[in-house]
């Protein structure tokens, strides 16, 4: 009885261990598959996405030196709470690349090199977002669906660029028109990554305190 009684003892804990083990694995493959999220997909797309604001402000901010009368930045709602501005028609209204990149592009106002950089870079972050697509968290629909903005958003300026580029006129149309940079990209792919990356340092004990 007593033999009986210590084997069956035995078989529970080695039960326990088991489903520890099992659960264990589990936990680290769900993590490791959140690694691979953030070094996927949303570590790069933040990375070329901040690369490619700054490059817009440096551009942004040699218009407004050449001609502060045609162009400026204001408060606004944009990744920095700035807004920029082009004068036309009798009214400021907010610069979109698409829109007017022929009001600046090749008008020897010295920046191009910068629309070059944000084309070769927005091709590094469409070639991202298409490989790497399928590690957006279940929940970010709403970034999903904006990515697929931003690659016909991309699309539509490379082939603008690629006309201004070689002098041509970009020859713009309604539908083109509505393929502008959709800003809402910047904090879903913020919000995701930092809501990964607290999971993680939880899971390995390593959070620190929030102030």
């Amino acid at each position: 009885l007593l033999s009986l009684a210590a084997q069956g003892l035995l078989m529970r804990h080695q039960r326990n261990i088991n489903r520890a083990d099992s659960e264990a694995k589990v936990a680290n493959t769900y993590v490791e598959w959140q690694l691979q999220q953030l070094s996927g997909l949303y570590g790069p797309v933040r990375a070329l996405l901040g690369q490619s604001n700054g490059l817009y402000r440096q551009m942004n901010r040699a218009l407004v030196a050449a001609d502060a009368t045609r162009f400026q930045l204001v408060s606004g709602e944009d990744f920095d709470d700035q807004e920029f501005q082009i004068y036309l028609c009798g009214q400021w209204v907010r610069f979109r690349t698409v829109k007017h990149l022929e009001e600046v592009y090749n008008k020897e106002y010295g920046v191009e090199p910068f629309f070059d950089d944000v084309i070769d870079i927005g091709a590094r972050l469409a070639d991202v977002i298409r490989e790497k697509a399928g590690f957006a968290r279940p929940d970010d629909g709403e970034l999903v669906h904006v990515m697929g903005q931003y690659l016909a958003h991309y699309l539509v300026l490379k082939r603008l660029h690629d006309r201004a580029k070689v002098g041509e006129k970009p020859h713009l149309n309604p539908a083109d028109e509505q393929a502008v940079f959709p800003n809402r990209i910047q904090n879903l792919v913020d919000s995701g990554f930092k809501s990964i990356n607290q999971q993680v340092l939880a899971w390995r004990g390593l959070e620190t305190t929030k102030s």
